[in-house]
């Protein structure tokens, strides 16, 4: 499971990674005082947008601490208006880097970490800006969203059959604790099914 986020404030609604999503969730770390943040913002935006998908932005410090403190943060921040919320990450006392970017394994921003459908991390990365990385990381978000998810699974599996048996095999292959209550509620779901079919 995700590392819950570390942070001294929010702008826009407190969303944590981990809470349960029909999404692909991309939790985005970005630094305010790097020249590409308005590039990265760029990104940003229309990939929130994008039907099955959310986006949680996470405003870190890797430098100059000092000047940015999270009450400067969110004004910057705020300034922007972006359609999804940001945390502010907690600074690292004599650190380099903010706490959730630490949790997150990033060294440097623009920073990503993308969740599939079911709450597995996928991938840890830099966000590209451009080029065949940007592509491909495109290209990794439409593979995500185009997964089903738990709801898609769920009635697939009550349907039976062959498309049944393959929601099944995907769902064993989901190893994650809200996948073994779904199993443990549908084979009740199922002996109910199957005893209505015997009256």
């Amino acid at each position: 499971p995700p590392p819950a986020l570390r942070a001294s404030g929010w702008v826009g609604d407190a969303e944590e990674p981990g809470t349960a999503s029909r999404d692909v969730t991309l939790v985005a770390f970005f630094s305010v005082a790097h020249p590409q943040t308005r590039d990265v913002l760029e990104l940003l935006i229309p990939w929130g947008k994008t039907p099955g998908m959310r986006v949680i932005g996470v405003a870190s410090v890797v430098d100059n601490p000092n000047s940015q403190t999270p009450d400067r943060l969110r004004r910057i921040i705020a300034g922007y208006r972006l359609p999804f919320p940001v945390a502010l990450d907690e600074q690292r006392t004599g650190g380099k880097h903010s706490v959730s970017l630490g949790l997150y394994l990033g060294k440097r921003v623009p920073w990503m970490a993308l969740l599939d459908r079911y709450g597995r991390i996928r991938a840890v990365q830099g966000i590209p800006l451009k080029g065949n990385a940007l592509s491909q990381t495109q290209h990794m978000f439409r593979q995500l969203v185009a997964e089903p998810d738990y709801e898609d699974l769920k009635q697939t599996l009550l349907e039976g059959g062959k498309s049944g048996a393959d929601a099944l095999a995907t769902l064993a292959t989901i190893r994650t604790v809200r996948t073994a209550n779904l199993l443990i509620e549908m084979k009740g779901q199922m002996k109910e099914k199957m005893k209505d079919m015997e009256k």
